[in-house]
Formats: structure tokens, sequence, C-alpha cells
């Protein structure tokens, strides 16, 4: 009995040492997704919070997140820990009584080569006929412009 036991203990302590030092330097596989919702319109007034999720295709990994609302602008940070080649954006927005939920297919949209940081720019346009989504492409140069304009 006591060498069962033993092997029982001894083997839980493998185990948790096991996946204790699985991912000795995770800082290497952290992405950083960078959520921006510019919501117009007539009835924008109506939308009380947008939350959501990233959905990874290849391993079924959902990321959740929920954005803080500055002005009309609605962002968040969002800590990936895997490969994003195939993956969608489902975003929730709650209106004031009901939840539209929007589906953003970003499959090799997102490229994170250069650097860990990657920026996603959403634009709702909510009026009397509907809820219009458009996704704006990012573009590097763009910042760097932007960087040599404050210097």
């Amino acid at each position: 009995m006591r060498k069962i036991l033993i092997f029982g203990l001894l083997a839980i302590a493998m185990s948790w040492c096991g996946c204790h030092n699985d991912c000795t330097d995770c800082e290497d596989y952290t992405r950083t997704l960078a959520l921006y919702v510019k919501v117009q319109g007539t009835a924008k007034d109506s939308i009380l919070n947008i939350e959501g999720n990233i959905y990874n295709e290849i391993t079924g990994v959902r990321t959740v997140f929920a954005t803080v609302r500055q002005d009309s602008i609605y962002s968040t940070n969002i800590q990936v820990f895997e490969d994003l080649t195939r993956c969608e954006c489902e975003l929730d927005v709650f209106l004031k009584g009901d939840k539209k939920r929007v589906l953003i297919d970003l499959t090799n949209k997102l490229e994170f080569s250069e650097s860990r940081i990657q920026v996603i720019s959403i634009d709702i346009t909510f009026g009397l006929l509907g809820l219009e989504v458009h996704v704006t492409d990012y573009q590097p140069d763009h910042e760097i412009e932007l960087e040599s304009f404050k210097n």
C-alpha cells in the first residue's frame, strides 16, 4: 500500500513539474491585438457595450475580451499565446434591449512578423437602417509618418 502511495505522489510531482516547465519562455509566444472599434451614426448612443472573443479555427480556443468606452471609441488589448493565421473575431454589440453578433473573418489578415502587436480597427455605423461594419486595414507606414511628424 505504501509503494502505491509513493508511486502516486511521484507521478503527481512529475506531472506538476512537467506542466510547470512546459512554457519556460512564454514571452516568445505572447502576442497583443490592439482592438479599436469606432462607433458612428445617428443611433450610436443606444450602444451600451461591446464584448466578444477571438476564435482560433485551428485549435478551437476562444480568447474572450471586453472593451472600454472612451467617447465613441471602444478599445481593448487582447493577449494571445498562439498562432492566429486562421481566426475570427466575434463581436457582441449590446444595444438597449437587444444584442447583435458580428462575425469578422481575420484569416491571413494578422501579421506578427515584424512586431508582437497588431492593430485591428473596426468602424461601426449604426443608424435607422441597421448596423454596418467596416474593417480598415492597418498600414504600418502610416504609423511611421505620424512618428516622424511628432519629432
